[in-house]
């Protein structure tokens, strides 16, 4: 009859999964990445929590005129005036539909290349993106759908 005998105490096994692992591979596996990943939360610490409150704690988000910041952060009145410009340019009001249009199309385009099948995804996607530019310029320019034309410098 064979007598039991357990085998010496061992090290606990490394962990190889979970973010403790993934922190140590990917932020701190050498000398330099352990210094840049401190240096860059440092950093990070130091400025991000006012870089926070003058962009939006702080800033001043009402108003028509320059003269309506009044808080020491930033001046968010001068965006609001001009977002309808910022996001469109001179592009004619009335087919700004358009526009809305060429940027839903690309999110749908995005969020389907995460969540089709793997067996589709290839197939569907990269002939989509390949296409978008070729609908972008149709649905923008308008001749070719049969939609009044707006010119390029629009």
């Amino acid at each position: 009859m064979k007598v039991f005998k357990p085998l010496p105490s061992q090290p606990a096994p490394v962990q190889v999964s979970g973010p403790l692992a993934w922190a140590r591979s990917n932020l701190f596996s050498s000398i330099p990445n352990s210094i840049a990943t401190l240096t860059i939360a440092f950093l990070l610490l130091r400025y991000f929590p006012g870089m926070l409150d003058w962009a939006f704690f702080s800033a001043n988000w009402r108003g028509d005129v320059e003269g309506d910041c009044v808080k020491e952060g930033a001046c968010w009145v001068f965006v609001n005036a001009w977002l309808q410009q910022f996001l469109y340019g001179s592009f004619p009001e009335e087919s700004q539909w358009r526009v809305n249009l060429s940027v839903l199309l690309l999110i749908v385009v995005i969020v389907a290349s995460f969540v089709l099948p793997e067996k589709y995804r290839l197939k569907v996607t990269v002939p989509t993106f390949l296409l978008l530019p070729l609908i972008w310029i149709a649905l923008l320019d308008g001749r070719s759908l049969g939609l009044e034309h707006v010119k390029s410098e629009l």
